[in-house]
């Protein structure tokens, strides 16, 4: 019996399924961080705005939420989301020197919403992957990334270079600045 691709991938999502981290609901949870990459002082109460899709990378963007829709479509979208850190390690660790993504500083925040846990570093490879070309590569990625974390992997990484990160769908406030 011969497998067209299509049903191929249906087996493949179906069996992932059982692996599929979901998105979790908290109340005013205030383990989380959050980077201002803009360098004006943030104050405490400052409610985080939805950031949105990466516009200079749209296609990757488009296929990441493909994906999305097909194997977790109850974790909040990259198209209308607030990036946040699981810890203090990867996006959120301490900055050495001068750091892109660091001019507005660190911040601890308090969310409320559905959170999802994911390894940034499928994100980044997928982007390297469609750069090349190679469309099914960003797309088994995007799997990954959708799979996600599990709240205690993504909050106490292997690592202070593990690159997790978590989306929100809710409301994220600003408590005070870490660093």
């Amino acid at each position: 019996m011969r497998v067209t691709r299509r049903q191929l991938r249906k087996i493949i999502t179906e069996s992932v399924l059982d692996q599929t981290n979901l998105p979790v609901s908290v109340t005013s949870d205030s383990t989380f961080y959050w980077i201002a990459r803009d360098a004006r002082e943030v104050q405490p109460g400052f409610v985080v705005p939805v950031s949105g899709p990466i516009k200079h990378v749209l296609e990757i963007e488009n296929i990441y939420e493909e994906v999305r829709l097909e194997l977790n479509p109850t974790a909040p979208s990259r198209f209308n989301c607030v990036y946040i850190c699981p810890s203090l390690n990867g996006f959120c660790r301490k900055p050495v020197g001068t750091r892109f993504g660091h001019l507005g500083g660190v911040y601890k925040v308090r969310v409320t919403g559905n959170v999802f846990f994911a390894d940034a570093e499928m994100w980044t490879e997928g982007s390297f992957s469609y750069g090349r070309g190679d469309i099914e590569g960003a797309r088994d990625y995007a799997v990954g990334y959708w799979e996600g974390l599990n709240p205690q992997e993504a909050r106490y990484p292997d690592s202070e270079y593990s690159f997790h990160e978590a989306l929100v769908d809710g409301t994220v406030t600003v408590i005070e600045r870490v660093y």
